[in-house]
């Protein structure tokens, strides 16, 4: 067996030394890039549920803030004043009514009557005015015609402003301030049926001469 002298043992142990604790170094290296990298992902995890509570915590108020504003809506008066000149709407009733009355032989029924109208809640009054206007654009107006150039015109100037009534209700309807309830939809229910249960030209007759009864609800309703 060959004797290595002491002092070479040792130069060799020196020179091995370096080499393991680089070799240790590069293990702690290691082991504390992991438990960065652990804890980075640990944060970002915590960070994403954070996030994704408060999201859900920002849909929830949202939520309760969009229900209330609502029932507000339908609690409180009226959200939709018009800008219609309602004055002109009697004006241009007026002009021609009388031809229409004559042809009014039916006395004892009315397609509108003052005391329903009193009754609907001012948060209904724009859905019931926005499908009654409907109602007549579709199915009264285009189906009168006059001998006088005079009285179709002041017809046809009637329809234009009932036609702009509806466009600016329609409008308040689409912003949410327009509720439409039970009662606005069983009044125009029960003004359809009974339309649909008269003569056609009886029926007709009888929506137009009973638009001043609605004109004097306006006035008093949707004052200028």
């Amino acid at each position: 067996m060959e004797i290595i002298p002491s002092q070479v043992v040792r130069d060799l142990s020196a020179s091995y030394a370096p080499v393991n604790e680089e070799n240790e170094a590069i293990r702690a290296v290691e082991v504390v890039a992991t438990t960065v990298e652990c804890d980075v992902t640990i944060e970002y995890c915590q960070q994403g549920s954070i996030m994704g509570a408060l999201s859900a915590f920002c849909s929830i108020v949202f939520i309760c803030v969009l229900m209330m504003k609502i029932k507000r809506i339908e609690s409180s008066g009226n959200h939709c004043p018009v800008s219609s000149d309602i004055q002109e709407f009697k004006r241009y009733h007026d002009a021609v009514k009388e031809v229409l009355h004559k042809k009014d032989v039916i006395t004892d029924v009315s397609l509108l009557k003052a005391r329903v109208l009193n009754q609907i809640h001012p948060s209904e009054q724009c859905c019931f005015l926005l499908q009654l206007g409907r109602f007549y654009l579709n199915n009264v107006f285009p189906k009168l015609e006059f001998s006088s150039m005079k009285e179709q015109k002041c017809l046809n100037h009637l329809a234009n402003s009932v036609l702009g009534l509806k466009i600016e209700l329609k409008h308040c309807h689409s912003t949410m301030r327009c509720a439409c309830g039970h009662q606005s939809h069983k009044i125009m229910e029960e003004f359809r049926e009974t339309f649909y249960q008269m003569e056609t030209e009886a029926a007709i007759v009888k929506a137009f001469g009973d638009l001043n009864i609605l004109i004097r609800w306006m006035e008093i309703n949707y004052p200028g």
